[in-house]
């Protein structure tokens, strides 16, 4: 019976420390497919594009502009968000693809910060932003636009924003 209370009174020690400790990451994380998020960058580009719950795929040969805009903490540290993108290669072939993250709104300003990943045939791969510098101000924002290739797919999409502005000091 004592090793029973013993073990309990350990397991509750564990998760309260595993509360305190998760009370001092000051961030908040939002995946989302690029269905929800995304779309084309003109309406006469739609014919080419299967939206799907797993995320947005080119069906066209050519490459199509996709754009994305997200949902930010106007009170969140600045210089640290992070955008992390997954892309599936449905192809024979590796492609490479390039994408423009965007931070802040016309009002306020914008920092621009270009990035590409090379994407195996049948394969994935994330292409991630680091230290995203989108401007302390209401209504600044991520944006992202990328030149998706033909047969591949923009799936998950990953927002980690340090929110440290928020929180009691």
């Amino acid at each position: 019976m004592t090793i029973k209370l013993f073990a309990a009174a350990v397991a509750a020690t564990l998760a309260l420390a595993s509360v305190a400790a998760s009370a001092h990451d000051y961030y908040w994380e939002h995946h989302v497919s690029a269905t929800a998020v995304c779309q084309p960058s003109t309406p006469l580009q739609l014919g080419g594009l299967r939206q799907r719950p797993l995320g947005i795929f080119n069906n066209k040969p050519e490459a199509i502009y996709i754009s994305c805009s997200f949902h930010t903490d106007p009170l969140g540290e600045i210089g640290k968000d992070r955008l992390e993108i997954s892309f599936y290669n449905g192809t024979a072939a590796a492609v490479e693809i390039a994408c423009t993250a965007q931070g802040g709104s016309r009002t306020v300003g914008v920092n621009n910060y270009t990035g590409s990943v090379v994407v195996p045939a049948g394969a994935s791969a994330p292409l991630v932003f680091d230290q995203i510098h989108r401007r302390r101000e209401a209504g600044s924002h991520i944006n992202l636009s990328c030149l998706l290739p033909g047969g591949v797919e923009m799936g998950r999409i990953s927002v980690r924003q340090d929110s440290r502005a928020n929180l009691p000091q």
